[in-house]
């Protein structure tokens, strides 16, 4: 019983160092909301502010009330 919890906090803790190694900032490209693909980094960055204005402004009243 302890190795197997012993294994499954090993497990835990080399998942959380793998999600912390990834880098985010490195994302090249995205797509719209036409599928289109976007490589340029101002429009990636438009993208990414309409995406979660959006997101916020849809699901956001939803949690309020």
């Amino acid at each position: 019983m302890e190795a197997k919890l012993a294994v499954t906090t090993t497990k835990m803790l080399v998942n959380a160092k793998e999600r912390k190694a990834l880098d985010l900032d490195q994302v090249k490209y995205i797509k719209d909301e036409e599928g289109e693909v976007l490589t340029e980094e101002i429009l990636i960055t438009q993208r990414w502010k309409a995406y979660f204005h959006k997101l916020l402004k849809e699901e956001g009243a939803k949690t309020l009330f």
